[in-house]
């Protein structure tokens, strides 16, 4: 097993209770795997990390080079009056985000429904080859963390040996891993549950140069900086970027995705409060006019940010939370100062243990 797929498969086991992708810029010839209600088979295949587009590196823990085999990232589904796909600064990158700051802002208000709306979800993005056609070629399968990684990474620990997981990523020596298809309806909605996960022996090798087929997930993320998603909220259009959307058919697969990831998740909110659940979008364009009136002015939340206690000088949290351990909990996390220091902390205690 590779050390950096190691690593990986480690780090989505360390966060796989976590509710997080979305913005892509994907080569217009892409194909998109959509599993079918019946038993599936499917080569997750990895990928080089390239740019640091990629939160991994990022935040430090993965260098250019590295082996990935999921683009796992936080977005905000749908933000602003375009209902745009917003890359989460804040969950991916520890930037200050204006989604969040907006999101806080409804939830201080009592406005429940527009908070989650807002609140960032996790996606997850492959290259795999479906094990039953796989002169199909390299596909791209988006889904829901919550739906798929989360299941994948339970039962590839479940079934490794000696306390490691099964590497089924490798490009040599990986898995096919099977899994079940089951549709299930909450109200009008259906959707996929995947089930039954378990790893086969590959029938026969890879394709010869199926690798140049890879596409670099981490390239093909689309990362709006601060000013231009305040544009999108307060706005302007997504369209008046460099960075273009894919087109509607292009965008489809993953949009039918979203619809079930948010439909899954709530159904299960009582038995998993790590998942957010959102409002369809109907009920989102019913309540647009209340939440155009009520969305918060980028003066008045800069006039709390500096109403803010600075820290104490050993660093401690200047609302009287646990130091770093309470880092991203708390209501007060959202607009302050010193929120990359208290996130740099914890990652530094979580390496220590």
């Amino acid at each position: 097993m590779g050390s950096s797929l190691k690593n990986r498969y480690r780090e989505s086991a360390r966060t796989k209770d976590t509710a997080g992708s979305g913005a892509f810029n994907l080569p217009s010839e892409t194909k998109f795997y959509k599993p079918k209600e019946a038993r599936n088979r499917i080569i997750i295949l990895p990928f080089k990390m390239t740019s640091k587009k990629h939160p991994l590196i990022a935040q430090g823990r993965c260098k250019v080079g590295d082996d990935d085999y999921v683009m796992d990232v936080w977005v905000h589904q749908r933000a602003g009056d375009g209902e745009v796909d917003i890359v989460c600064l804040k969950k991916n990158y520890r930037k200050a985000c204006p989604v969040c700051a907006m999101a806080e802002e409804y939830r201080e208000q009592g406005k429940e429904e527009e908070y989650k709306a807002l609140k960032p979800s996790r996606r997850v993005v492959y290259n795999i080859l479906d094990a039953r056609a796989p002169e199909k070629g390299v596909m791209v399968f988006m889904t829901s963390h919550y739906l798929f990684e989360k299941e994948l990474i339970e039962e590839a620990l479940a079934s490794g040996d000696g306390g490691e997981p099964v590497d089924f990523a490798d490009m040599e020596n990986g898995k096919v891993i099977s899994f079940r298809g089951s549709m299930t309806q909450i109200g009008k909605n259906e959707y996929l549950e995947y089930k039954s996960f378990s790893f086969e022996e590959r029938d026969e090798p890879l394709p010869k140069g199926i690798e140049k087929e890879v596409i670099p997930l981490d390239e093909c993320l689309k990362v709006l900086s601060h000013d231009e998603i305040e544009a999108v909220l307060y706005g302007q259009g997504e369209e008046d970027f460099e960075d273009k959307p894919a087109d509607k058919e292009e965008r489809s697969p993953r949009h039918r995705d979203e619809e079930e990831d948010r439909t899954a998740r709530s159904s299960r909110r009582d038995r998993d409060e790590g998942d957010e659940d959102r409002p369809s979008r109907s009920s989102r364009r019913g309540d647009a006019e209340e939440v155009d009136e009520e969305k918060p002015s980028r003066s008045s939340r800069r006039d709390r940010d500096d109403e803010e206690k600075p820290a104490d000088s050993k660093g401690g949290c200047p609302h009287g939370h646990k130091y770093p351990q309470d880092w991203d909990k708390k209501s007060e996390c959202a607009k302050c100062k010193i929120w990359d220091k208290c996130g740099d902390a914890l990652d530094a205690l979580d390496k220590d243990k």
